[in-house]
Parts: C-alpha cells; structure tokens; sequence
C-alpha cells in the first residue's frame, strides 16, 4: 500500500508543479501609476505657469493701470494718411499722457485696424489707453516694432480706421 501512496504522492507533485499559479497585480502597481500621473500633471501645471507670457494678477483682483503721468506711449501711424498719430498723441497728452516717439510706422504702412501695443507687464496700462482712444484690439508688443519706439512700454499703431 505505501508504494500505492507514493505514486500517489507522485502524480500529485508531478501535476501541480507543472500548473503555474496566477499572479495577481500588486496593489503597488496602482499606486505606482496614481502617483506618476499625478506629479506629470504637477509638472506641466508648473511649466505652464512659468510660461504664460504675462504676469497675471491673483484671481479675484484685476491689475489696476498705472496712472497716465506714469505711463510712456509712442503713437505710430500706420497709414499714409497724414496726421493720425499726431492726433492720437495730442488726445493722450491731453488726458495726462506722457508722449514718447510719434513717427510713420517703419513695419507697416497699410494697417486696417488700430491696435495698442504693450510690454511685458504692462498690459492694464495698455488697455487704459485703448479705452481711452476706442480701440479694441489690445496685443503684446512684437519685437519688431519694440526696437523702434524707444523704450516706450505702450504702443498705439493707429489703422485707417481712424482717418477721418
């Protein structure tokens, strides 16, 4: 009888060891991925806070503009009518503005639309003073039209739209 138990014995041990068991996923491997995702998304909300163009203002409170005495405007027509950028300067001096280059615009001489140009940082000043001028396009200076205006952290590109 015992050489009955041990090929007994041996048919089991023979068909079990040929049978693999299942191997679950470890409940670390879940974790793993959470954990990876969430520091890729973390890494991408960084990189595109540090690289939005502009500073923004913390939520809830709108960047107040600098006071017009405070701010530098150069006013560049860009038509071939003459004294539009004349004109759009004497109306911002008027209202306090300081004044820097007001000369034909060296990239274009045939803009549709007016637009006002800003620096960075220098965006709600920029708004102030196409409110003031009625214009609606407000845009980041382009670094062409930067190296013309000596320093001046406000452009007004004055279009035909504002010919008379």
């Amino acid at each position: 009888m015992t050489d009955f138990v041990d090929l007994l014995e041996e048919q089991l041990v023979n068909a079990h060891g040929r049978r693999r068991r299942r191997r679950l996923p470890s409940p670390r491997a879940g974790l793993t991925v959470v954990i990876g995702a969430a520091a890729a998304a973390a890494v991408v909300a960084i990189v595109l806070a540090l690289a939005s163009p502009t500073a923004r203002p913390p939520a809830g409170r709108p960047a107040a503009p600098a006071a017009p005495a405070a701010t530098r405007v150069a006013v560049l027509n860009a038509t071939r009518v003459n004294g539009l950028a004349r004109t759009a300067a004497d109306r911002l001096s008027a209202a306090g503005y300081r004044i820097g280059v007001v000369t034909d615009d060296a990239v274009t001489n045939a803009l549709g639309r007016s637009a006002v140009l800003y620096a960075p940082g220098r965006r709600a000043a920029a708004a102030a003073v196409a409110a003031r001028l009625g214009i609606a396009r407000v845009a980041p200076l382009d670094a062409g039209t930067a190296g013309t205006v000596a320093g001046a952290g406000v452009v007004v590109r004055v279009g035909i739209d504002r010919a008379p």
